[in-house]
């Protein structure tokens, strides 16, 4: 028989699954929902710890002695949850009470496919602020062939319900970020949304794509809300995980193909944006951070174009 609602849970930055935010998901989702964690080849203490919080929480535990990219793990759910509509969550975000309902509800009520909660971030400090809230994701033409546009909505606006109504109704969008969504499994089975052969970078931009050239109908549940935890740093023994996930030559054979695949032309801001992210994020696995010496924002503009890629020059993974 199949029931309405599943969660997918994939390993992010981190092998293991806070207790806290595991408390969060079952408070999100009604009672009886099935819950498969993808486990790609965590240690064995994070291993040990994630089997006595199985039992404990009675969530389905799917090990791989090997890693697993995000697309590798909701392609596996895919085929291991019979339900209507298969809820995807990462490893470092809590869901607000009610979340997997509400997203439920407007995926009926409005006929989606896909349907997104508004995703907060919150730092080390407690701080929330906007993190997804929608945007664009688009194939266009110019005078030097087919770009990419890209518009976050509302990127690190404060949290406080704002003057464009995001906190009381919802509406389309073509974004989609994979921190958490709701999935309808009959469109996502038929359609390829999730390549394999994207293992980091370019993913959630191309799912985003991909749910548009399969007509698919995404939309934005502002009322459902998700908290995803940003990093300040990367422990030891997530260290070797983090820099594979987020290793510089990964990325660059992800984008290669992603420019294949949707036939962009040599050059976008878009993408080289996206690499310099990449490059201020795998930072926080450096013992000696070069943003954290000299008290820099991570992700701001100094450490994201020069400082990080300096350091990964003189001294790859230190």
């Amino acid at each position: 028989m199949t029931q309405d609602l599943g969660v997918a849970v994939n390993q992010r930055d981190c092998h293991g699954w806070p207790e806290p935010l595991i408390k969060a998901l079952f408070q999100a989702v009604p009672a009886g929902t099935p819950v498969l964690f993808m486990d790609g080849g965590s240690p064995p203490p994070v291993r040990d710890a994630l089997r006595r919080s199985a039992e404990r929480w009675g969530f389905q535990l799917e090990r791989h002695e090997a890693f697993i990219s995000a697309n590798q793990a909701r392609l596996l759910a895919l085929e291991r949850l019979s339900v209507s509509h298969l809820l995807c969550v990462e490893n470092d975000v809590r869901l607000l009470p009610g979340c997997g309902q509400l997203l439920l509800a407007a995926a009926e009520r409005h006929q989606a496919d896909v349907v997104v909660p508004l995703v907060l971030e919150e730092t080390g400090s407690g701080r929330q602020r906007i993190h997804v809230a929608g945007g664009r994701c688009r194939l266009r033409q110019g005078w030097t062939g087919t770009g990419l546009e890209v518009k976050h909505h509302q990127l690190h606006q404060p949290c406080e319900p704002g003057p464009r109504g995001l906190w009381t109704g919802g509406q389309p969008t073509e974004l989609v970020e994979y921190h958490a969504l709701l999935l309808r499994t009959a469109f996502a089975r038929t359609h390829p949304l999730h390549d394999p052969a994207i293992a980091s970078l370019p993913e959630t931009l191309d799912f985003s794509l991909a749910v548009q050239r399969w007509g698919g109908r995404c939309w934005l549940e502002p009322a459902a809300l998700a908290v995803f935890l940003t990093p300040s740093r990367v422990s030891d023994t997530d260290r070797p995980f983090f820099l594979h996930r987020w290793a510089d030559h990964l990325q660059r054979r992800d984008i290669a193909h992603f420019r294949r695949k949707w036939g962009l032309g040599p050059w976008s801001w878009v993408l080289a944006s996206q690499l310099s992210w990449v490059a201020a994020h795998r930072s926080l696995a450096r013992r000696r951070a070069a943003h954290r010496t000299l008290s820099l924002e991570v992700y701001g503009v100094l450490n994201r174009r020069l400082l990080a890629p300096l350091q990964d020059w003189l001294s790859p993974q230190a």
